[in-house]
């Protein structure tokens, strides 16, 4: 690491031209960077910490600049963008070699501690729902269309623009219920879909006697030949004519109608069991994925109930301390952008027993949970997405399972991962290094079962959820 006597406010100019020269981040967003730091930089001037570097940057000063963003006229959102900032800078000092005093992970957010609301999407729920798609008479073919494409809607979560996209073959029944092949610019990417849903699709289908490859089509404008799609503004129509017929009084569109379904998975609590339920140990068998972490020091495996808002309180604060978030694109809805919300759902599939968690850290006896491989200069360097650490750590996780077929940004329920791990046919492990979407966590720890995701926020921990 590299010890020298510049100042912090020596390194933010060329910490924003690695971000345009190396990141090749868009000006926007170089903008928004310099905007950030520059309220960092107003407060080393007023605080009489014009001449301090890196290594002698500590967790004070951090708590310093936390409570002067919170004195100052400004929203706790825009005070953690602030902080975010901040993390970024020091994550270029662990690129560049820089010592520091500070983890980058050390630099936290604030906790968000105004309730927001939304009289629309209070107003739905599943119960409305439910109603809504008994409303589409599916003694027709158009209502059996409908029917099928509000379930979708619903059920899946997917923007209108690939909705209406939908081709025949795109839809794959199964015993469990089906599967849907969405196009993306990269791939294909396959989402479950419930058996009421899957149900809805065969009861139309059979009902069409055309041969058009178009999943759901125009049957309105008889002009029209039937293999042409619907279009976002008939999917609209359709949206707002059922609402309408179940007597909400709000306008309710497919963007709000999409997201209801992981609204209402945030509000339940219903993973909940009684209090004094203890769960069964389980047989930690992570050992066989990454060996050299057998001698790593493991301070968190399954969990026993006690009193429960209290372990519950705990796991959130765990969650906070150990996992290393980003800003992402979440649905629009309020809940979605709560991080105590989604990291009390996280802590609830945890204390419930639904996901199992290990944290592996380093100890005496283990000095890289990676065979050494972050320190070694021989392994090849293969990947180009992210940051210079980002880059690093997929090539040292890639060179550690390079037994395994191994895949780069594979598809999730929702958003992707890092790399896929494909131990056997029956076995896969999702690695996310560095930031991770707490709302993507929770979703995919939500829906996709029999699964392991391993976490990197940094090289000397480690984090396993199994669900």
């Amino acid at each position: 690491m590299l010890n020298n006597h510049r100042t912090i406010l020596e390194y933010i100019p060329q910490y924003l031209d690695f971000c345009k020269q190396e990141k090749k981040l868009l000006p926007n967003s170089i903008i928004n960077y310099n905007r950030f730091l520059s309220e960092f930089k107003n407060w080393l001037h007023l605080s009489n910490y014009k001449s301090l570097t890196p290594f002698n940057f500590d967790i004070n000063h951090v708590l310093q600049y936390q409570k002067y963003l919170e004195n100052r006229s400004i929203t706790q959102n825009t005070a953690n963008h602030y902080i975010i900032g901040l993390r970024g800078l020091f994550f270029y000092f662990i690129e560049k070699g820089i010592s520091t005093s500070l983890s980058p992970t050390q630099i936290k957010t604030l906790k968000i501690t105004k309730k927001t609301t939304n009289t629309t999407s209070q107003a739905l729920n599943l119960s409305i729902i439910n109603k809504l798609l008994s409303v589409p008479d599916t003694r027709t073919l158009i209502g059996s269309r409908d029917k099928a494409l509000l379930s979708v809607l619903l059920s899946t979560g997917l923007k209108v623009t690939k909705l209406k996209n939908l081709n025949r073959e795109d839809f794959i029944p199964s015993l469990s219920g089906g599967e849907l092949k969405i196009k993306t610019k990269q791939d294909i990417q396959v989402i479950s879909i419930p058996p009421e849903t899957a149900d809805a699709l065969q009861n139309y289908l059979k009902k069409r006697t055309d041969t058009s490859p178009t999943l759901f089509i125009n049957l309105r404008n008889k002009k029209q030949h039937l293999s042409k799609h619907l279009s976002v503004r008939s999917i609209e129509r359709t949206v707002e004519h059922y609402t309408k017929s179940v007597g909400l009084p709000l306008k309710i569109t497919p963007e709000l109608l999409r997201n209801v379904k992981i609204a209402s998975l945030l509000k339940q609590d219903s993973t909940l069991m009684p209090k004094g339920i203890k769960h069964a140990t389980q047989k930690i068998l992570h050992y066989k994925f990454y060996p050299d972490f057998k001698n790593a020091k493991i301070t968190k495996t399954n969990l026993s109930w006690n009193e429960t808002e209290t372990i519950i309180a705990e796991e959130i604060n765990w969650l906070k301390q150990n996992i290393l978030t980003m800003t992402s694109h979440e649905p629009k809805h309020p809940l979605l952008h709560c991080c105590d919300c989604i990291l009390r759902k996280i802590a609830l599939l945890i204390v419930s027993g639904n996901v199992q968690t290990t944290y592996f850290e380093t100890n005496s006896n283990t000095k890289d949970l990676w065979k050494g491989l972050t320190k070694s200069n021989k392994i090849p360097s293969i990947h180009r997405h992210g940051h210079d650490w980002h880059k690093k750590m997929m090539d040292v996780v890639s060179e550690y399972f390079k037994k395994y077929k191994i895949e780069t940004e594979p598809t999730l329920h929702y958003g992707r991962a890092d790399l896929q791990i494909i131990i056997n046919p029956k076995t896969t492990l999702y690695v996310e290094i560095g930031t991770v979407s707490l709302f993507k966590l929770w979703y995919n720890l939500w829906v996709m079962k029999n699964t392991t995701f391993l976490i990197i926020p940094d090289e000397n921990y480690a984090i396993e959820f199994r669900t």
